[in-house]
């Protein structure tokens, strides 16, 4: 409990030391103190316990497990770990099956949606952890496997011998796919304060005298990001969305910084990824995009650059220059066949900056690509697609005109259909396009293509989504408060949230995020499982598989993994629901949603039913 997360990754973060740590304490659980039994009469002066016929093994198994699945879901289908953090390139996980899965590891502060399988199974990662002592400067990372490879990848531990790298660039924000804030690394403290947590005493954990790493710089940082959207439901499109500005709200002075990652399947073979990263309150902002750090690649950019004196973050020279307003393209080349494509949407005065740097994970140089603004804020607007052979299927992407300042939309323009993908700050912001098209939501997606099967329209978080294919109207998300967890480990029947609301029973909700909101001083995220009634009509208990990780009582909210601090208030939570609208095999259109949506008839389309999901 007080190294371990709950959501059972070791509370650094690294996917090398969780696998070592939990390898080494399995063997210590099964052997030690095996059958020993405490003297007669004894009892634990904390909370009375006694101890006869010790089984450890027995006593942690739930945590071991969560530890073990862990393990399993880090590892990528070329068998080695994502290496996120302080993990040495390549280091191998357990053997397992390849995770066929989406999954949302909600305590630690990281997701991956999955798409496809075998060779054309996808994975994009978004990381927004705390700092901890064997963590990178690297909020809002984002990680892409597909074709086979890594096409966009993690760093590396220690530099490699002979290289030119050092632990410091490994380290550091430049060094990851994210965004780099007034030339600084992320971090929990700088001229705009400090994040580092002061003991308080409901910080304390009854029976464990306190124990140092929960207070040396950084782990006792208050410094993770929060999950905003997590939505899987539809395999199509998946979302994710998280907000880390406490990464540099200290260091920069940043008001908003989040990125919204949607993974999306143009067919059995392709996918691409839709990037919006939102970033306010500060004066440079630098896009950092890099490849496969371990293969030899070539990098070309669609602009015409010239030559530019001096080097970037201390690493990264040899550096080429443009300025422009317009759409460009970025193109890695991974070897013969491989390619990373990156499309980036036109935006006023964008310094495209090309560079070689330390590979990490390499002798060499590998290729770095920039993307540089100024101002009070920003928005990057990306597509990436990852193709094998010379064909994209992303045939261009357009920012459409919207009359909200606060929302995007999106075309991506692909050879067998059009997408659009609309994106605000604010659930309540009302975007609407010139050709009739209306979201009042968070995230939504709408295909449109000759193809029947080919059309869709997709709302996360919201209540208005008007397309040619229909309108989808009415709440689909629900939020309340928190007055009680249960827990296997505590000898409750399920793991779950008891919730003062009354919400729709049975499986409705299963697989949507709960995202738990403690006392406005952290979020911790979950899926939901089956909701039941509670006795007497007094609100809901949302099952999950996860384990809450916490307890709520009189005095507030406690932790009961690490960190195991204690929040003086309430926990409040917040279920993003979705509605997809899709044609039926007879071709009319029929809708799945969470909440209370309704469908009325759009502009081309017949109108179907509408089912509760």
């Amino acid at each position: 409990r007080t190294g371990f997360r709950s959501d059972g990754w070791w509370h650094e973060g690294s996917s090398a030391y969780h696998f070592d740590i939990q390898r080494g304490l399995k063997s210590i659980a099964n052997e030690l103190l095996k059958g020993y039994s405490d003297p007669v009469g004894y009892k634990c002066k904390f909370d009375g316990t006694r101890y006869d016929n010790l089984n450890l093994a027995a006593l942690v198994q739930l945590p071991s497990l969560r530890a073990d699945a862990v393990s399993q879901k880090l590892v990528l289908p070329d068998q080695t770990f994502l290496a996120i953090h302080d993990t040495q390139w390549p280091t191998l996980g357990p053997t397992c099956v390849p995770n066929q899965n989406s999954f949302l590891l909600g305590a630690a502060g990281q997701g991956t949606l999955v798409s496809g399988s075998g060779d054309s199974l996808s994975m994009a990662t978004l990381h927004w952890g705390a700092t901890s002592s064997h963590s990178h400067f690297d909020a809002l990372n984002f990680n892409l496997w597909a074709k086979g490879a890594e096409v966009i990848s993690e760093t590396q531990y220690q530099p490699r011998a002979g290289s030119k790298s050092t632990r410091e660039w490994h380290t550091s924000t430049a060094a990851h796919a994210t965004v780099v804030v007034n030339g600084l690394d992320q971090g929990p403290k700088g001229k705009f304060g400090s994040n580092l947590r002061e003991k308080q005493l409901r910080d304390a954990i009854p029976g464990v005298p306190d124990w140092q790493w929960r207070w040396i710089s950084g782990s006792c940082a208050n410094d993770s990001g929060d999950l905003r959207l997590f939505n899987t439901d539809f395999p199509e499109v998946q979302v994710i969305e998280a907000d880390a500005t406490k990464a540099y709200d200290k260091v920069a002075g940043v008001t908003m910084y989040r990125r919204t990652i949607a993974l999306v399947r143009i067919d059995d073979n392709d996918v691409y990824v839709a990037d919006i990263f939102r970033i306010k309150g500060a004066n440079s902002y630098d896009y950092m995009l890099h490849s496969c750090l371990q293969r030899l690649q070539e990098l070309k950019v669609s602009i015409p650059l010239k030559p530019m004196t001096g080097s970037l973050f201390g690493y990264l020279n040899n550096l080429q220059s443009a300025t422009t307003d317009a759409e460009w393209i970025a193109l890695f080349k991974l070897g013969e066949e491989l390619q990373l494509l990156t499309f980036m949407a036109p935006a006023k005065d964008t310094t495209i900056i090309q560079a070689s740097g330390p590979s990490m994970r390499g002798i060499g140089d590998a290729p770095f690509v920039v993307a540089r603004r100024n101002g009070d804020q920003t928005t990057f607007i990306a597509v990436h697609h990852p193709v094998v052979g010379s064909k994209s299927r992303v045939r261009g992407i357009e920012l459409l005109p919207t009359d909200c300042e606060t929302s995007i939309a999106l075309r991506v323009n692909l050879d067998n259909r059009t997408d659009t993908i609309f994106s605000s700050v604010d659930r309540a912001d009302v975007c609407a396009t010139k050709d009739g098209m209306q979201c009042r939501a968070l995230f939504a997606h709408v295909a449109t293509s000759a193809s029947p099967g080919q059309n869709w329209a997709y709302m996360v978080d919201g209540d208005l989504l008007r397309t040619p294919h229909g309108t989808i109207e009415g709440e689909v998300s629900y939020q309340g408060t928190i007055t009680a967890t249960t827990s296997t480990e505590r000898g409750d029947s399920a793991n779950g949230f008891v919730v003062a609301e009354q919400l729709p029973m049975g499986r409705s909700l299963m697989g949507s995020a709960v995202i738990v909101d403690q006392a406005g001083e952290m979020s911790w995220s979950y899926r939901a499982g089956t909701v039941v009634a509670n006795s007497g009509g007094n609100g809901s208990t949302i099952e999950s598989p996860d384990e809450p990780g916490f307890m709520v009582d009189a005095n507030g909210i406690k932790q009961l993994y690490f960190p195991c601090w204690g929040f003086k208030g309430k926990a409040t939570y917040r279920i993003p629901g979705h509605a997809t609208l899709r044609p039926s095999n007879a071709g009319a259109f029929e809708m799945e949603q969470t909440g209370n949506a309704k469908l009325s008839a759009g502009s081309n389309d017949a109108v179907g039913d509408t089912k509760k999901k």
